[in-house]
């Protein structure tokens, strides 16, 4: 089975595989023939990564990986996929220990897949297919130890006696974004991090 790079982006070519690959950093460049756009912002363990290809028209679509995992003893390494596939996390023993997540943070036609890195690693891999060019794709990685639960409640359902039903779940928290245009031919990302620090990230347009 062929590997790509952990922690890289990939713009699609022909027959949806990757055209070039390239580290995940923060440029305004061309890969695979295309100039792109690529915004890396860090906070604690998250981190956003964005890419937008900025072309005219339908771009056959981006690859991201994220942070690998020595997989040596794969019987070892456990995933968990959440919200119909878009999340995907891979660890190792119990939920304490390393592991590598990945989100993606805008539905769009994609998948979130657990695939194989160099140096007999894993990690998680997002493919984003058929993107309107001139808009960013946004992804959320974090590595690190599975931080605690979060309590979180669920009042959307109303009981018969008028009042709401109280549904407890417990799960981490991510990311919460909005995309908006800045006004310039870019994007402004405003992010709630999971502490609730706020930040807008800039895309810049071309």
């Amino acid at each position: 089975m062929s590997t790509a790079p952990a922690d890289s982006v990939a713009v699609l070519g022909a027959g949806r595989a990757p055209a070039e690959w390239m580290p995940f950093a923060t440029a305004q460049t061309s890969l695979g023939g295309s100039d792109v756009t690529v915004v890396q912002a860090v906070h604690d363990s998250w981190e956003l990564r964005i890419v937008r290809v900025d072309v005219e028209g339908i771009s056959p679509g981006v690859r991201f990986t994220a942070p690998a995992l020595p997989a040596a003893d794969p019987e070892a390494l456990w995933v968990t996929e959440l919200h119909q596939g878009v999340d995907l996390c891979a660890g190792r023993g119990t939920d304490a220990e390393e592991h590598s997540e990945v989100r993606m943070m805008v539905p769009w036609d994609g998948e979130v897949t657990l695939v194989d890195a160099p140096a007999q690693q894993m990690m998680p891999q997002v493919t984003v297919h058929d993107i309107p060019g001139g808009y960013p794709v946004i992804i959320a990685v974090r590595r690190g130890p599975d931080p605690p639960p979060v309590p979180q409640v669920d009042e959307g359902q109303i009981g018969e006696d008028g009042k709401p039903i109280r549904l407890r779940r417990t799960g981490s928290l991510i990311p919460e974004i909005e995309i908006a245009p800045d006004g310039d031919g870019g994007h402004d990302v405003s992010v709630r991090w999971p502490d609730k620090v706020r930040e807008v990230v800039a895309v810049p347009g071309r």
